[in-house]
């Protein structure tokens, strides 16, 4: 967590450009958030089978304890992480950069998203509440493909722009 924000931080140094190297650089940003959330939700709909799922997840563990490289499991561990911190800077630079005016919005949906990972979080912790694994990971997947996709749009048009 401690490197996503360094990452966010290093974004945003980064992107003090201004004219039409600023809509180049929202024009990329857009189109590489598009990529690597068009990516997830693949990854999200591939593992969609509950058995599967958990089979991807033992395999990784296995091999890792088998081979007695716990460093390695650290590794993995922690690029697992940080892809997933990476990918919410670059979600959330792309929306900043294509919302630069209207922030507020950007960080109610932000509090409000928390708020109801929280909610879900002790929900199955300490309620112990089942979700429907693959339902909800394909539920996830279409919104990422449909977030996508207005990511490419909003990237090819600031494209366009410059």
């Amino acid at each position: 967590m401690l490197c996503g924000g360094l990452t966010w931080v290093a974004t945003q140094t980064v992107l003090t450009l201004s004219g039409r190297q600023r809509e180049t650089m929202e024009g990329f940003i857009s189109l590489f958030a598009a990529v690597a959330l068009f990516y997830v939700g693949y990854w999200l709909h591939t593992r969609s089978e509950v058995r599967r799922w958990h089979q991807f997840i033992q395999e990784k563990v296995q091999s890792g304890l088998a081979t007695h490289r716990i460093l390695g499991l650290v590794g993995i561990s922690f690029f697992a992480v940080y892809r997933e911190a990476f990918e919410v800077v670059l979600f959330y630079q792309a929306l900043w950069l294509q919302n630069e005016g209207q922030i507020g919005p950007i960080l109610w949906g932000l509090a409000a998203g928390l708020a109801l990972l929280s909610v879900a979080t002790i929900a199955i912790l300490k309620l112990g509440l089942k979700l429907p694994l693959k339902y909800f990971l394909s539920a996830t997947g279409t919104l990422l493909y449909i977030v996508a996709f207005v990511f490419a749009g909003n990237g090819i048009k600031e494209l366009q722009a410059a």
